[in-house]
């Protein structure tokens, strides 16, 4: 249709006996599109990696609404509980980020310290307060 859309129209009887005969061989992701509207059940695992990732996500969204009800909520909470994780994880980057930026300012207000800057100079470039900076006199 244009150069970033593209229809195919596909009668799925004759490209299925077109399948057999091999005409598709060379056109692996026509192919494969092929062998996921006939059938999704005849692709296998070792199929699956050579899929493009439309094909994958149409394969797992038909997977997705072939579901009982109860197989849905156990991946519903699998979905749950691996965004939980992904969250911790991230969370637990952040608080890490920001350890290591406070420690980072810290030993720059040590530093200033030791060079006999005024108190209210490193509080105004660390953001500190004039108590964090005692407890840092403490440890020099």
């Amino acid at each position: 249709m244009t150069d970033v859309f593209e229809i195919d129209i596909i009668e799925l009887s004759k490209a299925e006996r077109q399948l057999k005969e091999g005409v598709f061989d060379e056109i692996s992701n026509l192919k494969n599109w092929i062998k996921f509207l006939i059938n999704p059940l005849e692709l296998e695992e070792s199929d699956m990696k050579d899929l493009s990732q439309e094909i994958q996500k149409a394969y797992e969204r038909w997977h997705d609404m072939n579901l009982s009800e109860e197989e849905r909520d156990v991946a519903e909470r699998r979905c749950k509980d691996l965004a939980s994780i992904e969250g911790a994880k991230e969370y637990e980057h952040e608080l890490g980020r920001q350890e290591g930026r406070q420690e980072g300012i810290e030993e720059i207000a040590k530093k200033m310290i030791k060079n006999k800057y005024k108190i209210e100079d490193i509080v105004e470039l660390t953001g500190l307060t004039k108590e964090q900076i005692d407890k840092l006199k403490v440890d020099i």
